[in-house]
């Protein structure tokens, strides 16, 4: 490997999300579960009622995998599969109580990872380096997540009141 390349855009960003999904995955483990099963429960609680397929094009996994983790969180009783109301064919992913009380505190496991990551970086370079990273995104078409998706779970995500222990 080119050295050189380790400090490109790319490579650099590959680097930052494995440690967020590395740090996500060891503080959800005190919880019995994976990063992945975290971010299929929150996403579920902030956008409603999603299919097996939705779910796999959102989180930009394969079925078999979403399938492993949603069988996991089906059998911990945190989501249940419910039948499409208008096709019969499409069982679709729905929270149940006990993963709705379990939210709060994957959102707060979050809050704290965010806060870890950002020490030392100022307002002004946090909005810079979201602005930066966005303008990237839509360089490369938005080939991610699509857009009116991250869009509607940002602005719950901003609206959501912090409980008195997040604060």
């Amino acid at each position: 490997m080119d050295l050189k390349k380790m400090d490109e855009l790319g490579h650099l960003s590959n680097r930052v999300a494995a440690d967020f999904r590395a740090a996500a995955d060891q503080r959800m483990q005190e919880l019995g579960m994976h990063a992945p099963q975290g971010m299929i429960l929150g996403i579920l609680e902030e956008l409603g009622p999603l299919s097996l397929a939705d779910m796999a094009k959102l989180l930009k996994y394969t079925h078999p995998s979403v399938l492993r983790h949603i069988d996991a969180l089906e059998e911990r009783g945190l989501v249940e599969r419910t039948q499409h109301p208008e096709d019969r064919r499409i069982k679709l992913l729905t929270v149940t109580r006990a993963g709705k009380k379990l939210v709060p505190v994957l959102f707060g496991i979050l809050d704290e990872i965010n806060r870890d990551a950002l020490q030392g970086v100022s307002k002004k370079d946090q909005q810079t380096v979201i602005r930066v990273l966005n303008q990237v995104h839509e360089n490369l078409g938005g080939l991610g997540c699509p857009d009116d998706i991250v869009e509607q779970i940002t602005s719950n995500r901003r609206n959501r009141k912090p409980k008195p222990t997040e604060a």
